[in-house]
């Protein structure tokens, strides 16, 4: 399973919009993934869904949980352009920032 978490050129007075995707596949593919942003639960994905958040600029700390997994937290700047890629796999959780 692969989410990614892609800044998008959509912005607003308050922020710039988050976009995360969940891909589908097999593993993992019946537990939901929590989206910890900033401390927070934002939301949760399943197989193949996918959300917006709207935030501000700058330092951002970014988690996955599942029942049985958690990330790696991730503690970046995030600009327009920025995706953060989590993947799911048989050994838990991955996040990292691609630019």
């Amino acid at each position: 399973m692969t989410l990614m978490i892609m800044m998008t050129e959509e912005t607003t007075n308050e922020g710039i919009t988050i976009r995360i995707f969940r891909s589908k596949a097999f593993v993992m593919s019946k537990m939901p993934g929590t989206i910890i942003f900033d401390g927070q639960e934002i939301g949760k994905l399943k197989n193949g869904e996918e959300m917006k958040y709207t935030t501000t600029r700058g330092r951002h700390n970014i988690q996955i949980k599942a029942p049985t997994a958690i990330s790696n937290n991730l503690s970046e700047d995030l600009e327009d352009g920025d995706m953060i890629v989590v993947s799911m796999g048989l050994v838990g959780w991955s996040i990292d920032l691609k630019r």
